[in-house]
């Protein structure tokens, strides 16, 4: 049926290769990508750099292996082994699917240099983009991206967002952030 509607359409746009290489051996056509489109930052002054490690993501159990129990095991982990002044800052929208996942990451990071924040207003995500050091990802950690494509990021629109405030990518090289 969806090969059907495909005969009136012109153009299919994708937003990574990874997500037109599915597109294209699904519907046998040729689609282009085109990256979303992401603001830079309009603020010229210089931040300092602190010890944040930082994710930007949303908390749901929806579709994505947003991994966020991962990345607060490891930093505890890392923590044990004596990573001292760091700091670890998850930030995620929770209005839609997020069930008892915050609540659940909260009582696992107790303890820990561990925020976990949820829906805050972008201009203060932005204050944390600033001032982090690692932008920090476990999407997709432990999934099979050709047998579940949708479990994975197909672009990851944080990480680039987080790169135009001069924060260092740690991102699982799946789906679209091997990009």
């Amino acid at each position: 049926f969806n090969k059907l509607k495909l005969l009136r359409i012109n153009n299919i746009i994708c937003n990574s290769q990874y997500t037109k290489s599915f597109i294209d051996n699904e519907y046998g056509v040729d689609s282009t990508v085109l990256y979303p489109p992401v603001s830079l930052s309009k603020n010229t002054k210089k931040y300092e750099k602190e010890k944040i490690i930082i994710y930007v993501g949303r908390y749901s159990r929806l579709q994505q292996a947003k991994g966020q129990e991962i990345l607060i095991e490891v930093f505890k982990d890392l923590c044990k082994k004596g990573l001292k002044d760091w700091r670890l800052v998850l930030i995620g929208g929770s209005n839609i699917g997020a069930g008892d996942i915050v609540p659940g990451l909260k009582k696992i990071a107790q303890g820990y240099p561990i925020d976990v924040l949820e829906n805050l207003p972008y201009t203060e995500v932005v204050k944390y983009y600033e001032k982090a050091s690692l932008y920090w990802s476990a999407s997709g950690y432990g999934i099979d991206e050709q047998q579940e494509p949708s479990r994975v990021e197909h672009f990851g629109i944080t990480v680039v967002e987080a790169m135009t405030h001069g924060v260092v990518p740690l991102v699982v090289k799946k789906g679209g952030h091997g990009e």
